[in-house]
């Protein structure tokens, strides 16, 4: 009897006082904390003058993506030069780090930001955090809402100066989805505080920013066709200049979908991250008073296609409607041949306005040396030189054109010499094709790759004068 006593005893009391228990324990804790969202251990980072935090598992952020956030900096500081104002900002896909949205409000002295991201549990709590972390002469106004509800709101109707959409995949339902009328596109200029446009009559109202965005690169490289097709409505080839592509591709719609809500979006650079395989525009977007005669025509002079020819590797545009190329300017074989490629229609206008790029150069060079990354101001340099030029839609590799040659890879800046010298001759000769005399594109370096390279000129005078060179 006292054997079985004492072999109860831990039982009953056991039973007899349950909070004793570990399950009880954790039972109770969930009951405590299910009301409130628990904020996770966070590492601190800094990026430029923002300062935020983030957990070490569960959320994303790219350091190597700094030149895209600071592209964006230096068009809001831009901007402010011009309209002599504090912006009123939107980063409607923030992120749990905010980081963008951190940094127009430090950076470019937003007088609002908006920042929206659909986050539910700890993250949400994090970004909450991170606000506290804002300048504390900036309205932030936090928001977790799905951006088609949002962009449904009349809440924010020709409210904000920049709209930043960081959006996944080809970023036409963002664009679609209303995130237009976001905009303040009726602005006009109040001053112009000393950086201006070196031509003054040429400088377009400020209107408003878009900073659109698209990842989809497998779209662009011509391996989604019928994606292309639906999205784009264009069919879309294969061949180096891919990267241009994705970035006319995203002018292409952004351009369509403004059209469609009475505005007129211009690309003020396009930026390709190769990190993120990541295409960025930066649109300047007003309203004009005779739109539509005013779209139409500026359909008629940038809008065509791009043909390449796989025989020779030649590559070709059509902006021009009536006019029909009706054979390959390098090997002549007709363009309807299998070998002949088609891509479009999509813009084949300048990616860059060469004055906003340049003031964008001017802010950076009165910054302190390490506030940028390096890789920024390398980019805005050759985009400069790029748009300077008034270079070729889309770019031929140095590399591909060398094992055409059978010759080593020549000196980018003496092969890009070389070329101007061989198009100055064909211009005189009347050799050069009329569509590149009429549009007046020039032999460029392409912004878009390192190893690319711009011309008009047909494929054996290119391989030509490489040979010469590397002889």
């Amino acid at each position: 009897m006292v054997l079985m006593m004492i072999a109860w005893a831990p039982s009953c009391a056991f039973h007899a006082a349950p909070w004793a228990s570990q399950a009880y324990r954790k039972r109770s804790r969930r009951r405590r904390t299910r009301g409130a969202l628990r904020v996770p251990r966070c590492q601190v980072y800094h990026e430029g003058l923002a300062t935020f935090e983030l957990p070490p598992e569960g959320s994303f952020y790219r350091a190597a993506s700094r030149p895209v956030r600071d592209l964006g900096v230096l068009a809001a500081l831009a901007l402010t030069e011009e309209t002599g104002d504090r912006l009123h900002v939107a980063d409607l896909l923030s992120g749990v780090s905010a980081v963008r949205a951190l940094r127009y409000a430090a950076e470019a002295n937003a007088k609002l930001v908006l920042v929206n991201d659909a986050i539910s549990g700890p993250g949400r709590a994090v970004l909450r955090r991170n606000s506290t972390y804002a300048a504390p002469d900036t309205v932030w106004i936090q928001r977790h809402e799905d951006l088609f509800q949002l962009a449904c709101s009349s809440e924010w109707t020709s409210s904000f100066d920049l709209v930043d959409i960081d959006a996944f995949g080809t970023g036409a339902p963002e664009v679609a989805s209303g995130v237009l009328r976001f905009l303040r596109c009726s602005r006009t200029r109040s001053k112009l505080a000393g950086r201006c446009y070196t031509q003054t009559d040429a400088a377009p109202a400020p209107g408003a920013l878009l900073y659109a965005c698209s990842t989809a690169s497998v779209t662009a490289a011509g391996l989604n066709p019928q994606k292309a097709r639906q999205t784009y409505g264009a069919e879309i080839a294969r061949h180096a200049a891919v990267h241009e592509q994705g970035l006319r591709l995203l002018i292409t719609m952004v351009r369509h979908h403004a059209l469609q809500a009475g505005l007129i979006a211009r690309p003020l650079f396009s930026y390709y991250h190769r990190a993120g395989d990541t295409f960025r525009v930066m649109f300047r977007v007003t309203l004009e008073e005779n739109l539509i005669s005013k779209a139409a025509t500026t359909a008629d002079h940038d809008a065509g296609l791009l043909y390449n020819c796989v025989a020779c590797g030649q590559l070709w545009c059509i902006v021009t409607p009536n006019e029909n190329l009706a054979q390959c300017p390098g090997c002549g074989i007709p363009v309807m041949a299998p070998r002949v490629r088609t891509s479009g229609p999509f813009y084949l206008g300048p990616l860059h306005d060469p004055y906003f790029v340049e003031r964008m150069l001017t802010i950076i060079s009165e910054a302190p040396s390490d506030h940028f990354d390096g890789g920024t101001q390398t980019a805005l340099k050759l985009m400069l030189d790029e748009a300077t030029r008034q270079g070729h839609p889309f770019y031929y590799r140095i590399g591909d054109l060398a094992r055409r040659a059978g010759c080593s890879p020549p000196p980018l800046f003496r092969f890009l010499q070389r070329l101007e010298l061989a198009e100055q001759a064909y211009l005189d000769a009347g050799r050069l094709p009329r569509q590149v005399v009429t549009a007046q594109w020039r032999a460029a370096r392409a912004s878009v790759d390192a190893q690319g390279i711009r011309t008009g000129l047909p494929m054996p005078a290119i391989l030509e004068a490489m040979r010469e060179i590397s002889s």
